[in-house]
């Protein structure tokens, strides 16, 4: 279905479904840090995933990942696919991105439930939960995340989404719904376009020097869509059998790497070591195994201490 029509549907079902959503928001409200204060309140801790594959999960293979005690109530999503579009549902992989449907029996894993259950285990308050917001497309440039772009909806989408999370009624009288991360990984479709294809309209519109201005954009602008919430945005890197030692790559490393150093609250996770599919699926190289992802979901969540704490 044509995304702009799938934007417009969210929209129309979010303004029909006022059961779902309450009219005002209740942000949280914080100092200029991004240290986050427990809230006793019930409500969900809000955690955005966002990006291409890598963000959505596509690791195959064993892994040593355990479900938490009480995961299917204390970990939710919210919905995309048919009768779950905007409905608050059980966190289970694949989680509910754009792509979903194509790896629906295929038991992929990502990293947004495995740091999701280190979250619950060392930060969430009692009676609170944890609200997977999933809006990742896999093979998104990201110019198609701009937010300017009149064609593009997945940073529309991702807005929306998260404004809807914020709103979500929790049945008890006293709520407060906050973001607390947003966890960031994309990249491989402007690699591959600069490395294989550097006439495409893609890579001629965003050479690499100026892919770390596109990503400050994504960031500033979605924390200024939220001024009332101090949420770290962390950034993974690309998988390391991706163009090693390629100037492409190292050039390409160097502006996520700024774009750490240069905006508050932003964090750059690691993937050094961390194997990817391809025992699995020949020449699988840029796509994290399901072990690998276990680990880079603990990694997310180590940098998220690190910028919280």
């Amino acid at each position: 279905m044509n995304r702009n029509l799938v934007l417009l549907l969210i929209t129309a079902f979010a303004l029909a479904s006022g059961f779902l959503i309450r009219g005002q928001f209740r942000h949280f409200s914080s100092t200029n840090s991004c240290r986050q204060e427990p809230i006793k309140d019930p409500g969900f801790d809000i955690i955005i995933i966002a990006g291409q594959s890598n963000a959505s999960g596509q690791g195959v293979g064993p892994n040593s990942g355990r479900p938490i005690e009480n995961e299917s109530s204390l970990l939710l999503q919210m919905g995309r696919i048919g009768e779950n579009q905007l409905k608050i549902i059980p966190a289970v992989d694949p989680l509910d991105h754009w792509d979903r449907e194509k790896h629906i029996n295929d038991g992929r894993i990502g990293f947004a439930i495995p740091f999701a259950r280190l979250y619950a285990k060392k930060y969430l308050v009692s009676g609170r939960r944890v609200l997977l917001v999933p809006t990742a497309s896999g093979g998104s440039n990201i110019l198609a995340w701009a937010p300017s772009a009149p064609d593009e909806v997945l940073f529309k989408d991702m807005v929306v989404r998260a404004r809807l999370s914020l709103e979500t009624i929790i049945p008890e009288s006293k709520f407060r719904n906050r973001i607390v991360a947003v966890l960031w990984h994309q990249g491989e479709a402007n690699l591959f376009e600069w490395k294989f294809r550097p006439d495409m309209q893609w890579a001629r519109a965003i050479p690499i020097r100026a892919y770390g201005e596109r990503l400050r954009q994504i960031v500033e602008t979605l924390q200024s869509e939220f001024p009332d919430e101090r949420f770290p945005f962390l950034i993974g890197e690309i998988n390391q059998a991706v163009f090693p030692g390629d100037p492409i790559r190292v050039n390409f490393d160097k502006e996520l790497q700024r774009i750490e150093k240069e905006i508050p609250c932003t964090g750059l996770v690691p993937s050094d070591g961390l194997k990817n599919n391809s025992e699995f699926i020949p020449n699988d190289g840029e796509h994290f195994s399901a072990e690998a992802l276990v680990q880079f979901g603990a990694r997310y969540f180590k940098k998220f201490g690190e910028i919280v704490d």
